[in-house]
């Protein structure tokens, strides 16, 4: 029997993104100069989550890498969670973030990286 679709999406959320090994190893929660903030990325719905990486380097000054996705398929609902480390002034790593939750992409920040 299918499960009622609020369920599925729960299931989906739940199974989320980890920090690869590598960064949980150099993660900090403060910032030294300079830092890159490490944030995770997270949609839901029809829009490609990807896409921000590139468009919050033309537009900041920042320099952004992907760090680990997980994009998934639900009853053809799309889940797309991101980890993204970026680099750049505080100011423009602030005005990318902010950015990226004006076009409704949940962002949660997971620390710092030298």
């Amino acid at each position: 029997m299918a499960q009622p679709l609020s369920n599925r999406q729960n299931i989906a959320n739940q199974q989320g993104i980890s920090l690869p090994t590598s960064y949980q190893q150099r993660i900090k929660d403060s910032p030294d100069w300079p830092s890159k903030q490490v944030i995770k990325l997270e949609l839901q719905g029809s829009s490609n989550t990807e896409s921000i990486v590139s468009e919050i380097a033309e537009r900041f000054s920042v320099r952004s890498q992907i760090v680990a996705s997980r994009i998934e398929q639900v009853s053809g609902q799309r889940y797309d969670s991101l980890i993204v480390e970026i680099a750049g002034h505080p100011w423009d790593q602030k005005l990318a973030i902010d950015h990226c939750r004006c076009k409704g992409i949940s962002t949660q920040l997971l620390g710092y990286v030298s």
